[in-house]
């Protein structure tokens, strides 16, 4: 499991028995600040030391916290219907995809006061804008599950 966790990390060194650092994928890292450390139990713990929260990390590689826990937490958690929710980008890759989307709504409003009409396909741009807008609003409102280091569900 550490692996496969390890091999989506850039620039990872281990530092120890059960240790390693590495870029943190959550941030613009140019000097590793993530910790990386594998339990007894086959637990896997990390840390950003630039402040990362563990979910943005995790989210930025495709992964959830049921994927730091060995294979029986991992049954355990689906068992008791705690199936991981995998959001497809990153809380901060949404947010800047929602800023550009934004700045481009602004400029075709701008040419459309400018010529006193809006053609039709500056509305079908500004309609697919609040489409995305409404569907980041709902991903962020969905409540994802993850289970605590005894292996026992709790909502995030």
């Amino acid at each position: 499991m550490i692996d496969a966790l390890l091999n989506r990390l850039q620039r990872v060194r281990q530092t120890g028995d059960g240790h390693w650092t590495a870029l943190c994928p959550a941030h613009a890292d140019r000097s590793p600040s993530l910790s990386i450390h594998e339990t007894r139990d086959g637990r896997i713990l990390i840390h950003c030391f630039a402040g990362c929260a563990p979910g943005d990390v995790l989210s930025s590689l495709g992964l959830t916290f049921t994927d730091l826990f060995p294979e029986r937490l991992r049954a355990l958690a689906t068992e008791q219907g705690f199936a991981p929710v995998r959001l497809r980008e990153a809380a901060e890759q949404v947010l800047a995809s929602i800023d550009h989307d934004l700045l481009v709504a602004a400029l075709v409003l701008a040419d459309c006061m400018e010529a006193g009409r809006i053609e039709r396909d500056q509305l079908d741009l500004l309609i697919s804008i609040t489409g995305k807008v409404a569907t980041a609003k709902e991903v962020s409102g969905r409540c994802v599950h993850v289970v605590d280091s005894c292996g026992k569900p709790r909502a995030n």
